[in-house]
């Protein structure tokens, strides 16, 4: 059955009438509570994930210290526990990360990827690696990714050693670790009501006092950023070692995590994160995206869950590493995974922002 939307606009909500094309068949009337969908979308999912990675950055530094302190096995793992759960949790962020992450610059500073090898080495030739020299110097010398350059290093054969034969290692991962641990908190900072509130612009989109003109407005940054992050999970973290910028031979070093080796859990997580932007929760919650979409359409509904859960269980049933997976018997998995990625940023793009009266917007990063 074929949809078209009319898209009508009162105050605080918006109206949508569902009109078939099959003659007989009823129009169905839904109404979006646009106030009560920002504020279940700040409270129940940006601000919590913000606060949780402002906790593990700072988590991670504690860490960082404590393996520079007291080099052994124990406090090499811990460090890599810590950046592991620190990376995860950036990326449960990236499904909403529009407005003071972009406006401050935010993102780059914790995650600009792919890294280059030679900046990063020529950076600790120079020497100068203290937190304000790495505060100063560009992306492409700190965040998350560079941090796990320095843990794993270039070959994945490092241990505890390494971190007393060379001190510069450890200077400049002090460094790091620090400068992350203040950008995640700023991050957080920018959306708290303790800090500079953009909750507030967010929530009361519309008013005098919020930067958003209209509440559609705020509507458009987060399901646009939906529909970017799909796109970059499938153009870039999939597409790109899969083969799919290289006549179709595999790239495994162009995977997300190629020293840490955790490409695959990075994908499953911006996977579930997407699944509870959409819910607005663990769970299907009233006023959310999903709720506005069952109501209108139960059939587009079923396919965006359907869609999430055929990419997940793809990518999930590869056994190995994504830079393995990719090479071997089990890239038909992940081609599934691709398939099904390509199919979620069409629904969301066309469909679900069609429902909601989202004009999409796209990058060039997709991956066919």
């Amino acid at each position: 059955m074929k949809y078209f939307w009319f898209v009508g606009l009162s105050i605080g909500s918006l109206v949508l009438w569902q009109g078939c094309k099959e003659a007989g068949d009823p129009a169905a009337q839904t109404v979006v509570d646009r106030q009560n969908l920002l504020e279940l979308y700040a409270d129940s999912i940006i601000l919590p994930n913000y606060e949780d990675l402002a906790q593990k950055g700072e988590a991670l530094e504690t860490a960082v210290l404590e393996l520079c302190t007291n080099p052994s096995a124990e406090t090499y793992s811990g460090a890599q526990a810590a950046w592991s759960a620190a990376y995860l949790a950036f990326a449960t962020t990236e499904v909403h990360n529009f407005g003071p992450i972009k406006s401050q610059r935010l993102d780059s500073k914790i995650h600009s990827w792919p890294i280059r090898v030679n900046d990063i080495e020529t950076f600790i030739a120079a020497g100068a690696l203290s937190e304000a020299d790495v505060k100063a110097g560009g992306a492409l010398v700190k965040g998350l990714p560079v941090i796990e350059y320095m843990i794993y290093g270039a070959n994945r054969d490092l241990d505890a050693s390494a971190f007393v034969a060379d001190e510069s290692r450890c200077q400049y991962l002090l460094s790091l670790t620090a400068t992350l641990a203040d950008n995640t908190a700023a991050l957080h900072s920018s959306w708290a009501e303790s800090g500079d509130n953009f909750r507030r612009d967010f929530v009361d989109a519309g008013s005098e006092d919020s930067m958003y003109g209209k509440q559609t407005e705020a509507l458009d940054d987060m399901v646009n950023q939906m529909i970017h992050t799909i796109q970059f999970i499938e153009g870039d973290k999939v597409a790109r070692p899969l083969g799919k910028r290289n006549n179709g031979v595999a790239q495994p070093d162009d995977v997300e995590s190629p020293y840490g080796q955790l490409s695959k859990s990075l994908i499953l997580t911006n996977l579930s994160s997407i699944r509870q932007a959409f819910l607005g929760g663990d769970s299907l919650q009233d006023n959310s995206v999903a709720a506005i979409i069952q109501e209108s359409s139960p059939e587009l509904y079923e396919e965006v869950t359907a869609a999430i859960t055929a990419a997940e269980s793809s990518l999930g049933q590869t056994t190995g590493s994504l830079s393995i997976a990719v090479q071997g018997d089990e890239a038909a998995l992940v081609e599934g995974c691709f398939t099904s990625l390509k199919e979620l940023l069409r629904l969301f793009a066309a469909d679900v922002a069609g429902v909601l009266g989202v004009t999409p917007t796209f990058s060039d990063n997709d991956g066919d």
